[in-house]
């Protein structure tokens, strides 16, 4: 086979002739409410032991006497800069961004695949984290707050955004891009977002300890359960398509 021929046989199918290949199903959308109301259970009754259990022990205080020193330790340009680590994760960032990538995405790969992945990642995480933190209640530290936000502090919703989606990109990325150098600064990007939000939070007086773990938690469980259901709803498309897809619409890592 020519050069040429190889080309053009890998060569992605145009937008418009895969555009009808939606990767979820009925039956895959089904599970994932399913798995929100678990991960939504799951995370409540960690959040209540937090609460009740852990709280009051002495490890629990030293949260918040972290906390505390924290606000004591406060300078006006450490301030500022924990203002704007924060800022990759506020709700205008991540529309505005998934508002772009709608416009990115689907045209450069030829299919919706990863548009929609990040979409059901950050669905099942803000859901599950919205939820739960309702349900959970748990106060935020006793300190002097220098950012807002209308939910509560268990888990903290910023750290599991961090992680779904700058993971989530770097995950498509690295379907896409065989390069080392290419997926290594997605990951290392995506880690110094995730590190940096960790740290403005705490330091912010918006969560404890405990409450940036749970979200580090609960965004990995996002990506994780959206991938697995993802997959498992193209192949059954795959079945009733007879196995004729385009190449790049059959799964998500082409």
């Amino acid at each position: 086979m020519s050069l040429s021929e190889e080309i053009k046989e890998y060569t992605p199918q145009p937008l418009e002739e895969v555009a009808d290949i939606w990767p979820w199903t009925w039956s895959g959308i089904a599970r994932m409410v399913v798995v929100f109301a678990v991960l939504t259970g799951v995370f409540t009754a960690a959040g209540l032991a937090v609460v009740e259990w852990f709280a009051p022990t002495s490890l629990g205080q030293s949260e918040e006497d972290l906390s505390i020193e924290l606000e004591e330790a406060r300078t006006p340009t450490w301030n500022t800069l924990a203002d704007l680590t924060s800022i990759p994760s506020d709700t205008f960032v991540k529309i505005g961004l998934i508002a772009v990538l709608a416009l990115v995405l689907p045209p450069v790969f030829k299919r919706w695949h990863d548009w929609t992945f990040l979409v059901s990642v950050l669905l099942l995480e803000v859901s599950v984290y919205g939820l739960s933190s309702y349900l959970v209640g748990r106060p935020r530290p006793p300190v002097e707050r220098l950012s807002s936000a209308p939910t509560e502090s268990f888990p903290s919703g910023h750290m599991a955004a961090a992680v779904a989606f700058y993971f989530g990109v770097a995950l498509v990325i690295s379907w896409h891009n065989d390069s080392t150098l290419v997926r290594a600064i997605a990951y290392g990007f995506a880690v110094v977002v995730s590190v940096g939000m960790f740290l403005s939070r705490l330091y912010l007086g918006m969560h404890y300890v405990s409450d940036l773990i749970a979200g580090i938690i609960l965004g990995a469980l996002a990506i994780f359960a959206t991938h697995r259901l993802l997959e498992q709803s193209l192949a059954e498309k795959r079945r009733a398509a007879d196995d004729t897809w385009p190449e790049q619409a059959r799964s998500l890592n082409p």
